[in-house]
């Protein structure tokens, strides 16, 4: 599929993945069947089907349908105009949401699920015992970029992250990220990505139905693989179907604020 500053495509010997490359040559590897966890469990992906084309005059539809361990049916969308690309998902099912991924997720009987012992040393008390990261366990996306901008205002004035950093958008504060993050929370939920030295972002923004902002937080977990994270706490509950809110993707100014403005 291709836009006016973007391709987007889709092989059928690569199932659970995604190219997206806009015109900078900034894009990524994106894994389709981004995990909804609940309070009482990980979201692991069962099975995902070939993908369903449906277009009309201003976008066209990449429509994934799939199955988890959590919910009985998924349907993962690609909504591609002329100079965005939208993503989002939508559950069916029931339960109460904790933390709605993009881009990432678990896969159910991957062999690194049973890899769980690794050497530790337990420490005085079990919260600062070694914990192997979730990032062990997870399939991610592969970032075809050097950098992310955020926007949250922080003590130590840190707005560039290298891509395999994590980073955070949050209601909530925390005195120890970087000096201090609860300035002016949220910052607006949106990261910009680029490569170093390059002429333009693309931007990561956050596209939310009126009223359906009951997250704490909007994260980019950074490491070999990415993905983004919406922190709901266990506090939105499921009853039939959801629908997740929307990544809006976009070629976009180099300067940040103008970038924050296009948003």
């Amino acid at each position: 599929i291709k836009g006016n500053s973007y391709e987007l495509v889709y092989r059928e010997d690569d199932l659970l993945f995604v190219n997206l490359t806009f015109g900078s040559g900034v894009g990524a590897k994106l894994f389709v069947a981004s995990g909804c966890d609940r309070d009482d469990g990980i979201d692991e992906l069962i099975e995902l089907g070939v993908p369903a084309i449906d277009q009309s005059d201003d976008a066209v539809m990449l429509v994934f349908t799939g199955r988890t361990t959590l919910w009985e049916r998924v349907e993962y969308v690609f909504e591609c105009r002329p100079e965005t690309v939208l993503y989002g998902y939508k559950v069916y099912g029931k339960g109460q949401l904790e933390e709605v991924r993009f881009f990432e997720g678990f896969r159910q009987n991957d062999p690194r699920m049973e890899q769980y012992f690794y050497p530790y040393f337990c420490g005085p008390k079990r919260e600062l015992a070694y914990h192997r990261p979730v990032k062990d366990f997870m399939t991610s996306s592969e970032p075809g970029f050097d950098q992310i901008f955020s926007f949250c205002i922080n003590s130590s004035d840190k707005k560039i992250f290298q891509y395999y950093e994590s980073c955070d958008i949050r209601v909530n504060g925390d005195r120890h990220y970087f000096g201090g993050d609860w300035l002016a929370t949220p910052s607006p939920f949106l990261y910009l990505l680029g490569k170093k030295g390059g002429s333009s972002w693309v931007s990561l923004g956050l596209a939310v139905q009126p009223g359906g902002n009951s997250f704490m937080g909007y994260k980019y977990q950074g490491g070999e693989g990415f993905g983004l994270m919406l922190d709901y706490t266990g506090y939105t509950e499921v009853d039939g179907e959801w629908e997740s809110p929307r990544i809006v993707m976009q070629e976009t100014d180099k300067e940040e604020y103008v970038a924050l403005d296009n948003y």
